[in-house]
């Protein structure tokens, strides 16, 4: 520690570790590859959570980040193979450029209502997540976010969104048999022409199933409604 900031934790530390109530930031790469830590206590006075903080933590199953914290730093859980549940706070704007990226554990995430862009990458590889809930104020949706996110199988894209990256949603289906498993549809609050004319989508962000002669595109229902899977 360094006053209030946790600067870099012991690698052998084990669990259950509680980080101290009157700690603002947790610093780049305080916990990289902690590999004993199962569950970590974030305090409610934290704010920033830096780059690579619990990078490689690959015992960490659950994690709950307060209100409080207003930055999730890039690659702030990579590699976190047995993050199973994530609760981020309200006041959290971007989830950072692969944030959770390969965490394949993770079926249970809930995402603020504040978070306005989902970083490039940030759930690449998250094939246990089934759904997600974007929040109404969501404006961009990066390339590569939800890159084989295959245990999807429903979400919305609010009326907010201005920006989806190429590839967002790539490699999300699957052929099983004769049925396409996975993401089967995309619900679009916007209708067609808005959508057209008011999102700048690129290359390839729609999943498709494409192999030998089978080919298909997922169908997108526009003027949908939100609603639960």
């Amino acid at each position: 520690y360094i006053g209030n900031h946790i600067i870099k934790a012991r690698t052998s530390l084990n669990s259950p570790f509680k980080i101290k109530k009157d700690t603002r930031t947790i610093a780049y790469g305080a916990f990289r590859y902690c590999d004993k830590i199962t569950s970590v206590d974030i305090p409610d006075k934290v704010i920033s959570i830096g780059d690579g903080a619990f990078y490689g933590c690959s015992s960490l199953y659950s994690v709950d980040i307060p209100d409080s914290v207003r930055y999730l730093g890039t690659q702030a859980f990579r590699e976190c193979y047995r993050l199973g549940a994530v609760n981020i706070g309200d006041r959290v704007e971007e989830i950072g450029y692969m944030c959770f990226y390969y965490c394949p554990r993770i079926t249970k995430m809930t995402i603020g209502k504040n978070v306005k862009r989902i970083g490039s990458s940030a759930f690449y590889n998250c094939d246990s997540l089934e759904s997600l809930e974007f929040p109404d104020g969501l404006k961009v949706i990066d390339s590569h976010a939800f890159y084989d996110c295959d245990g999807f199988n429903w979400f919305y894209i609010p009326e907010s969104v201005t920006y989806i990256g190429h590839h967002a949603f790539w490699d999300t289906v699957y052929k099983e048999g004769d049925a396409l498993v996975g993401i089967n549809v995309i619900n679009v609050a916007k209708s067609e022409d808005a959508f057209k004319n008011d999102v700048d989508d690129g290359d390839n962000w729609r999943p498709q199933y494409d192999y030998m002669l089978f080919k298909k595109s997922v169908d997108i229902s526009y003027s949908a409604e939100r609603k639960a899977k």
